[in-house]
């Protein structure tokens, strides 16, 4: 009886909630998006217009489910980048003010934030002519960080919920602050090191958080641990690469305010080394 007991315990917990959860959270996302103003625009008829291209109009309430069910989906499917970008516009929208602050206040932030720059190549082959450059250099890492992991440079979810009410407020630019971050990841990845495998992605998310202050990352990293990594990977993350992220994001300097793509043909080492960063 015990066994039976615990096999239904064991179905109800790993399968049966999991699949409630993720319809759940995918029925009131459906809703949202189903939801139109008479005008045609996304959220109700007191949400205002769109303030940039991809933005997606919503009302507080609206932003609310929003979050928990991309929060829930994020969980249940890690792969969809969607679900988690989601989460990261809507719990950005009150530390964006000040990452933008700390990049105004550094004469290259200042550039970046004039020129907006987007991280993409305008064909393929251009992309490909990275892996030429010589392989010492932070392109070729980039380069071979980017097809040795089966990643795209289109792949990066476009920013869609940052708004508020504050007429004053440029959120078209906070958008672009939001974007550069989510953009440049991949840099991260290249320079500290580091594959997608979850002990390493968790490693980046962290070292994303201490730089920025953005919460998604500190968010990934409580909400992944306890589910998805046996005990010695959690071991390994929680007493070496957390430690070390947080330790070299600390000394490092901050990342959003680097013209990356400047930098393509310059030798790894040296642009670790300038850019105070370290590997273990």
């Amino acid at each position: 009886m015990n066994v039976v007991k615990k096999a239904v315990v064991g179905v109800s917990k790993n399968v049966i909630l999991p699949i409630a959860a993720a319809s759940v959270a995918g029925g009131v996302l459906r809703a949202i998006g189903n939801f139109k103003r008479p005008d045609k625009g996304y959220g109700s008829v007191e949400t205002p217009l769109k303030k940039y291209e991809s933005h997606v109009p919503t009302t507080f309430v609206q932003k609310i489910a929003i979050l928990t069910g991309s929060a829930i989906l994020a969980i249940s499917e890690p792969t969809n980048g969607d679900y988690l970008a989601a989460v990261g516009d809507i719990t950005s929208i009150p530390f964006l003010g000040r990452l933008r602050e700390r990049m105004l206040s550094d004469e290259q932030g200042r550039m970046i934030l004039k020129e907006r720059p987007i991280v993409t190549f305008k064909t393929d082959e251009d992309f490909e002519k990275l892996g030429e450059l010589p392989e010492n250099s932070f392109g070729y890492h980039y380069y071979k960080y980017m097809t040795s992991q089966n990643i795209t440079y289109k792949s990066r979810t476009p920013v869609k919920y940052v708004d508020g009410s504050d007429e004053n407020e440029d959120y078209e630019e906070l958008q672009y602050v939001l974007l550069r971050h989510r953009q440049i990841h991949d840099f991260y990845h290249t320079l500290l090191n580091k594959t997608i495998s979850l002990v390493d992605e968790m490693t980046v998310k962290h070292f994303e958080f201490i730089q920025t202050g953005l919460p998604v990352g500190l968010l990934s990293t409580v909400s992944f641990i306890p589910l998805r990594l046996p005990a010695d990977e959690t071991k390994e993350l929680l007493f070496k690469q957390l430690p070390y992220a947080h330790d070299v994001a600390k000394k490092a300097k901050l990342l959003m305010n680097i013209p990356f793509e400047k930098n393509f043909e310059k030798p790894i080492d040296e642009f670790r080394k300038e850019l105070g960063i370290y590997l273990i």
